[in-house]
């Protein structure tokens, strides 16, 4: 099962790390789209799949939104 993570700061980073604490979910089964380049290093750098679109989660069975309310309006669909 993949689960997609829109926004990924500290809460989704939490929320990430309780998953694979629980070695019920790997790297493979987690993909994260960020805004930012310093969270996209740290992803990037933890093998995590991670774009910067979020179409790339389109594919995912369950979809986390790990954003500020701000944020999200940003978003562009």
């Amino acid at each position: 099962m993949k689960i997609g993570f829109l926004g990924a700061g500290n809460m989704g980073k939490a929320i990430i790390d309780g998953l694979l604490n629980t070695n019920a979910f790997t790297n493979e089964n987690i993909k994260v789209v960020i805004n930012s380049d310093k969270s996209f290093q740290y992803w990037n750098n933890r093998h995590i799949s991670v774009s910067k679109k979020w179409e790339f989660l389109r594919d995912c069975e369950i979809i986390i939104l790990a954003l500020t309310p701000q944020d999200i309006l940003k978003l562009k669909f």
